[in-house]
């Protein structure tokens, strides 16, 4: 009988360095697919980032020929003459019609059209109540 002998597992030489060189070779091909995927989304997103810039230089140049269009419009003259085309008279308000505000929304002290307010007030709100009251 012949006695049992083990099959050798061992790659020859030459199988050895085919696979090194096959690993590297899918290992570049790996590479360049990887280098193209990114290089496109990459050019993508270039070409996406100019179209926006090119609308937001656009819409900056709309926002300016507007505001230069109102401020056009905003100018003494130019509010008189429409006035004058709709026949509407305009004058400027009286020192007791007007109330300066602070910024938190309260008035500013010791003016002359704040103590009138303040003397129409109590009129105002029990004129409201009576009429509350009234509808009961």
């Amino acid at each position: 009988m012949r006695k049992n002998r083990r099959v050798s597992t061992k790659m020859s030489v030459m199988a050895q360095h085919f696979a090194y060189l096959a690993a590297i070779i899918i290992a570049l091909f790996a590479t360049v697919v990887v280098n193209l995927l990114v290089k496109s989304s990459c050019s993508q997103l270039s070409r996406s980032i100019g179209l926006k810039e090119k609308e937001l230089a656009k819409l900056q140049d709309e926002f300016t020929r507007e505001s230069a269009r109102w401020e056009a419009m905003q100018t003494p003259e130019r509010l008189e003459k429409a006035l004058a085309d709709h026949n509407l008279p305009m004058f400027f308000a009286k020192a007791s019609q007007t109330i300066r505000m602070q910024p938190d929304g309260r008035p500013y002290p010791n003016q002359i059209s704040v103590a009138k307010a303040a003397q129409r007030t109590p009129a105002v709100a029990t004129a409201g109540i009576a009429r509350r009251t009234s509808r009961r």
